[in-house]
């Protein structure tokens, strides 16, 4: 190919169909078999070194034709177990860009690798960050094997807050799937004047309902009771964690330092999925 301008295509295949068939692959490799050959390709694709710009391979939207909230086309993988039944696993990104692996149930991701090694983690790589629904993290190692174990989402850590109102402490855009989180706060008060220390949660539940700015319960420690908001003088220490069901239209849950009177306080906040 020869091209002397900055937009062009290697290889477009392309079709005309008056209705949609149920197997019509637009491209196979099939297994050499002329003249009975036995031998087999070493690749059924290869994109050698320096062949693109960055991307040997893009996967577009579901759609047909342009439309917003769309996740990506999927990979699939299929084996065949010891009773011959075919099992597919399948990789696409949802709509907010999150890689989701889809598999059978019980099934989940084996790391070949996982003992005394990191085997996902985030860039800081402090945390665990899986984007699927109910996975399990399974080593080769029985000893080592992880079960339906919680994913962190997201946290804020020992954030300054004062007597004004801090509308961010933590905000995570949950998957596009309904599922079962939990939300812990940890505040630590230095010093307060009539400091008020309370803070609120906002999501969309199970039903679609949004739930906005709702108090939310804290215990003082050496307090018994729980309250939605305590006014001190003093210095202390307080916490609360409660889990709370989402729909899946992936609407933010946000958690908020409500302030007031005067403190000086750190707050953290962490956001995890159990289901």
């Amino acid at each position: 190919m020869n091209n002397a301008g900055s937009v062009g295509v290697g290889f477009s295949l392309n079709g005309n169909f008056a209705a949609q068939s149920a197997n019509l692959p637009g491209f196979i490799v099939n297994k050499p078999n002329f003249n009975s050959g036995t031998g087999q390709w070493t690749a059924g694709l290869v994109v050698a070194d320096g062949a693109t710009t960055g991307n040997a391979i893009q996967v577009g939207v579901t759609a047909t034709t342009p439309t917003n909230s769309v996740g990506s086309q999927k990979i699939q993988f299929f084996g065949r177990d010891a009773g011959g039944v075919t099992r597919e696993a399948d990789i696409n990104s949802d709509l907010q860009g999150n890689l989701v692996l889809s598999h059978p149930a019980t099934r989940g991701l084996i790391e070949p690798n996982l003992v005394n090694t990191p085997a996902i983690t985030n860039p800081s790589g402090t945390s665990l960050a899986v984007p699927t629904v109910g996975a399990n993290l399974i080593s080769d190692t029985a000893t080592q094997t992880l079960t339906n174990k919680t994913v962190n989402f997201g946290a804020t850590l020992q954030k300054p807050e004062t007597q004004a109102a801090d509308a961010n402490v933590l905000t995570v855009t949950p998957l596009a799937n309904a599922g079962l989180y939990r939300a812990c706060v940890s505040i630590s008060v230095s010093s307060a004047t009539s400091g008020v220390i309370a803070w609120t949660l906002s999501w969309t539940d199970s039903n679609g309902n949004a739930q906005s700015n709702v108090a939310q319960d804290l215990f003082q420690d050496g307090t018994a009771a729980p309250a939605t908001t305590f006014t001190t003088n003093a210095a202390g220490n307080y916490h609360f964690c409660r889990e709370l069901d989402v729909n899946n239209a992936a609407a933010n849950i946000v958690v908020k330092w409500v302030g007031g009177g005067t403190s000086a306080a750190k707050m953290s906040a962490s956001l995890e999925r159990l289901i």
